[in-house]
């Protein structure tokens, strides 16, 4: 199997972006936007923006070869501390553009609950997002691959640690992130949900 590291999603597989972000956290998803169809909606609008959250410039991507053609395989997002001003502005518009106006007020009454569990990256920290894989490729270590990919990149960054969420219940996830370093540090209940979440994270150095 021929899978090469692609620094960004090429636009044109912004549809399987979509939906393997929406697999990477769907009941979260499904909480923030009340609804699966309305989730998958909005992350298939956004998914074909450059910027933004889940713009397809902002994610890497295992594109595996065949007689060809390329598909998208496997996806990671890599936060730092400190978003720029078009991505945050990216966000809020495509939050504005698929959303109804009271779900977006409920994101927006919500916010502070999510930054409660999912805290922003420090500034010696490289944070790992939408980490997912497409299912008739699981199983063949392409999320070992993601995540050397992201302890490169720490380095290139000068981060000495790595840090992810994951919902408590996603053992075959805390399985591989475990055997790749990862440890826990704390775990967090969102906020009027049943839905726990562990922070890991890798030191580097």
């Amino acid at each position: 199997m021929n899978v090469s590291i692609s620094l960004g999603v090429p636009k044109i597989h912004s549809c399987t972006l979509a939906q393997l972000i929406y697999n990477s956290g769907r009941h979260l998803f499904d909480y923030m936007f009340e609804t699966d169809t309305v989730a998958n909606s909005l992350l298939l609008q956004a998914s074909a923006n450059q910027d933004g959250q889940f713009g397809y410039d902002n994610h890497d991507c295992l594109l595996s070869s065949h007689s060809g053609t390329q598909a998208l395989v496997a996806c990671i997002a890599l936060w730092h501390s400190e978003h720029s001003s078009s991505f945050q502005q990216q966000t809020i518009t495509s939050l504005a553009n698929n959303l109804s106006a009271d779900s977006l007020r409920r994101v927006m009454m919500i916010n502070s609950d999510l930054l409660a569990v999912f805290a922003p990256p420090q500034a010696s920290e490289l944070c790992l997002g939408h980490v997912s894989v497409v299912p008739a490729y699981r199983t063949l270590g392409l999320a070992t691959r993601l995540i050397e990919h992201a302890v490169l990149q720490a380095d290139k960054l000068g981060k000495s640690k790595l840090v992810l969420d994951v919902e408590c219940s996603n053992l075959a996830a805390i399985s591989c992130y475990t055997k790749n370093g990862f440890e826990l540090e704390k775990k967090s209940r969102l906020a009027n949900t049943q839905y726990d979440f562990f922070r890991m994270a890798r030191f580097l150095v």
